[in-house]
């Protein structure tokens, strides 16, 4: 006799996935809202002088990215919420009236970096331009560009801190064409970010990238200021490569500089190096080397910093909870400056990205 059939178990309900994008108008376009948020607890110590430690939020990016007109109109805003914390003090004078002595206080100022605004887009798809207006990064720099969420250390190397690493407003024309080539040309006030144009002259950008193999990329960026050089020039040379293969992270870069008004016009050069590699999906040990000159041709120094070559020697472990999803680093870094003192950071951070 053949056994009774089991009854069939109810299927359970599938839950809906929630929708990465949104649809908005009616012309098929999406909005895809995301977020990054850094936590930082860090020690540093100056040679011959007390060890500081303090907790900090380095970013807390909100972002939107989408589409008004699907492949043709494209948007994109960043805001950096702790830039509205950004804040220092200064001294200044009491001539005394009352109850009050004449001397000096110290007083809270707001940083230049008040507003929060880090990015607002305008892009016009096509084939073989994408025309971008509104404020975003320059393109010295492929770490600069890189979002701050990959990057192999909490912070950027110094020579890319003091060269690059800069918005400003403009317009830029920039494509990929078939993981074999990119460029980018762009206009910009060459006032910096969220500061409105105040004189005629403007800064102009060029990068090309290749990539000759799979993982391999290797790029160029001529920078400089047009129209009028006398009274200040941003002019950049810088190349860079970036190889990523399997577990392997290689990535390196030389910029060379020249700034400031014609009657001091200082010229700077750095590089930097960097490899990584990933173990069993979670562990990235990381190190990095470089070396800065912000005065290679020897101006009277108006800094420590001007007057001579600084090192910098990293060592980290990034650890991949969900990808750089949920990210935990530990680095540490010293800082060599030959005329002046050593520094030292031992810096944890806490990454979310969603």
């Amino acid at each position: 006799m053949a056994e009774p059939l089991e009854p069939e178990k109810p299927k359970e309900e599938e839950k809906p996935a929630l929708p990465e994008k949104l649809g908005v108008n009616k012309f098929g376009g999406f909005f895809q809202p995301s977020a990054l948020i850094q936590f930082w607890g860090q020690y540093s110590h100056v040679e011959g002088e007390a060890s500081d430690t303090t907790f900090r939020l380095r970013r807390v990016e909100v972002r939107a990215k989408g589409e008004i007109v699907p492949k043709m109109v494209s948007y994109f805003v960043n805001f950096d919420l702790t830039k509205v914390f950004s804040t220092s003090t200064t001294s200044a004078a009491v001539t005394g009236s009352g109850a009050m002595p004449p001397g000096t206080v110290t007083v809270p100022t707001v940083a230049a970096d008040r507003s929060p605004l880090q990015d607002a887009t305008i892009t016009y798809i096509t084939d073989y331009a994408d025309v971008s207006v509104g404020q975003f990064k320059i393109p010295v720099s492929l770490e600069a560009n890189q979002s701050a969420s990959k990057l192999l250390f909490p912070e950027r190397s110094r020579v890319v801190r003091e060269f690059g690493d800069r918005r400003d407003i403009g317009v830029k024309v920039e494509k990929k064409i078939q993981d074999v080539f990119f460029y980018h040309v762009g206009l910009y006030n060459g006032q910096g970010q969220n500061v409105i144009d105040s004189d005629r002259s403007k800064d102009a950008g060029l990068r090309l990238e290749v990539y000759p193999i799979k993982g391999l990329l290797i790029g160029g960026v001529a920078y400089g200021t047009i129209f009028d050089r006398e009274s200040m020039v941003r002019d950049r040379l810088e190349a860079d490569l970036r190889l990523e293969m399997a577990n392997l992270i290689v990535q390196g870069e030389f910029i060379a500089a020249t700034t400031g008004p014609k009657a001091r016009r200082q010229k700077g050069q750095g590089a930097y190096g960097a490899i990584a590699y990933t173990f069993i999906e979670r562990l990235q040990p990381v190190f990095r080397a470089g070396i800065l000159d912000i005065n290679t041709n020897d101006l009277p120094a108006r800094t420590v910093q001007e007057s001579g070559v600084q090192r910098q020697f990293e060592l980290g472990l990034n650890y991949f909870l969900r990808g750089d999803a949920v990210k935990l680093t530990l680095a540490g870094a010293l800082y060599s400056q030959e005329h002046g003192v050593d520094t030292s950071e031992l810096t944890f951070q806490s990454q979310v990205v969603f």
